[in-house]
């Protein structure tokens, strides 16, 4: 068995464990595992009571029968990550409701639009977007996201932008402006030996982004 097998084992038999009522798994789970899902929730919430009462309602609703989800597929700790940040994200839209597109990406294509509700409202990772928005259930290349983005960021005006940055869905400004320096960094790789001249637009971005997160 490989070492990745090995450990989706002793993960999946340590969940049927705590199915099988073992309080001694269940406190070995909790140990092991919720300093993971309070990370999680600290980067969607600011406040701290905030993020103890997420906390507390994310391992009642693991040791209540959610875990019975777990099926070994990957690691547990990924899988917490996916629990910890949907119910977060949940919390966010019952509380502030679903945030709209700007006009400007609703003027564009199916394909644009998703890949703007994924990434910058849903917090999806660069990949998780390659994976998930080609029509043909093909991943995109990373070119064509790259360009896609580029679309969506020169259809955004500077309050557009700056607004992404405050969104309540990505939790912090350095949270945000995270995802769009993801995109940038991105396309600096992508782009650098091409030799490709930044747009002025694009440095300034960039830097107002680092200095944020910095």
């Amino acid at each position: 068995m490989r070492g990745g097998d090995l450990a989706r084992g002793e993960d999946l038999a340590l969940v049927q464990s705590i199915r099988a009522g073992s309080v001694e798994a269940w406190h070995d789970f909790v140990e092991r595992y919720s300093g993971i899902i309070y990370s999680v929730l600290r980067r969607y919430f600011h406040d701290e009571d905030e993020i103890r009462d997420g906390y507390v309602d994310v391992l009642n609703e693991l040791y209540q029968g959610l875990l019975e989800q777990y099926a070994g597929r990957s690691a547990l700790s990924t899988w917490l990550v996916f629990v910890a940040r949907s119910h977060a994200i949940d919390t966010l839209r019952r509380r502030h409701g679903r945030r709209e597109l700007p006009t400007a990406v609703k003027a564009m294509g199916d394909l644009e639009r998703q890949v703007f509700q994924l990434y910058y409202l849903e917090g999806a990772s660069f990949d998780t977007v390659r994976r998930q928005s080609a029509p043909s259930g093909d991943s995109l290349s990373t070119e064509k996201l790259i360009e896609i983005l580029g679309r969506i960021e020169e259809s955004l005006d500077r309050r557009s932008r700056r607004r992404i940055a405050y969104d309540l869905h990505a939790p912090s400004v350095g949270a945000a402006s995270g995802r769009i320096l993801e995109f940038l960094d991105q396309a600096t790789e992508e782009y650098q030996n091409r030799c490709r001249r930044l747009d002025p637009d694009f440095v300034l971005m960039e830097k107002e982004t680092r200095a944020t997160v910095a």
